[in-house]
């Protein structure tokens, strides 16, 4: 995950042929929390690669439909 500066809309990109979650630094903190939170739901990645403590977050996360 990358946190930079600029107008842009946070979002995942493929860089290098690696997956990458931009967040844009000027987005308030529950629109960086709702994009990441979508974004985690919605890409597919190798659980194997989680710890305990994160595959948990991903799968509640997943089964969790968020409003602001």
């Amino acid at each position: 995950m990358r946190y930079e500066k600029g107008n842009f809309k946070t979002g995942a990109c493929l860089l290098q042929n690696s997956k990458v979650i931009v967040v844009n630094k000027f987005s308030n903190v529950e629109s960086r929390i709702l994009s990441i939170t979508e974004l985690v739901r919605e890409l597919d990645f190798d659980l194997n690669l989680l710890d305990n403590k994160q595959l948990a977050l991903v799968q509640q996360l997943k089964q969790t439909n968020l409003q602001l």
